[in-house]
């Protein structure tokens, strides 16, 4: 079987990934890993964020996309306007973006739980996640479902086809339908889990954004959130 095209998730912020480097450094030398990680952080890693609340405006796939700069991930626009994807940060509730007073949660492992990475790009697929549900995703459903929180069930999908250790969420009823590829298990031990989700907004472009699994039982009221911040980003057709 020919396996699907998976679309690449939201990226973490380039300070996590170095984070990490620094604190497995730490272990193995038997060094205290946080002190040693807040004083890399603080000396040497640029802060990911501004606190400035300007609305900034970027041009992705010749459509104009307008957000507070405290949410983008500034190495992702890296200053400039015309760019292929726009990598936000919001903390969740409120999507608020970085300030002085929530630093802690946007900079410290223990907040990436409260966090939403989302991506602004240009559609690579004619259809979002929702609608490829009955094509893509239901020849490989595996298993019976299990019961979720919030009225969502948990499909596993069959080995081998490019979804590994990854589940479907799914919400179908008649108010609509709603899907999102979750880990539920870390491989690598108690890290965070996450599951991730798209839909179109615009004439061409998508809205990919991911969440820690602690958050699935509020689905709703993100994806009702998501979706009043796309609209106020995105000039709408």
């Amino acid at each position: 079987m020919k396996k699907p095209v998976q679309n690449p998730q939201p990226p973490m912020p380039r300070w996590l990934t170095q984070t990490l480097v620094v604190a497995s450094f730490a272990v193995l030398t038997g060094l205290g890993a946080w002190s040693l990680v807040t004083w890399y952080r603080s000396n040497t890693v640029p802060l990911p964020y501004t606190t400035d609340t300007a609305l900034r405006e970027f041009s992705i796939a010749d459509e104009s996309v307008r957000v507070p700069a405290n949410i983008v991930q500034l190495s992702s626009a890296n200053v400039r306007q015309n760019i292929g994807q726009l990598d936000l940060t919001l903390l969740w509730p409120g999507l608020v973006g970085f300030s002085q007073e929530n630093r802690d949660l946007f900079l410290t492992e223990a907040g990436a739980r409260s966090l939403i990475f989302a991506a602004v790009e240009k559609r690579g697929n004619p259809a979002d996640m929702t609608n490829r549900l009955e094509n893509v995703y239901v020849p490989l459903f595996d298993g019976t479902p299990s019961d979720g929180p919030a009225g969502l069930t948990f499909q596993k999908l069959k080995a081998g086809v490019g979804y590994d250790g990854e589940q479907l969420a799914i919400y179908a009823g008649d108010d609509g339908v709603w899907a999102a590829r979750c880990q539920l298990e870390s491989p690598n031990g108690p890290q965070v889990t996450t599951c991730l989700r798209d839909f179109h907004v615009g004439n061409n472009l998508v809205v990919r954004y991911r969440f820690a699994t602690e958050l699935l039982s509020q689905w709703r009221e993100i994806e009702t959130a998501m979706r009043e911040a796309a609209l106020k980003w995105v000039a709408q057709p």
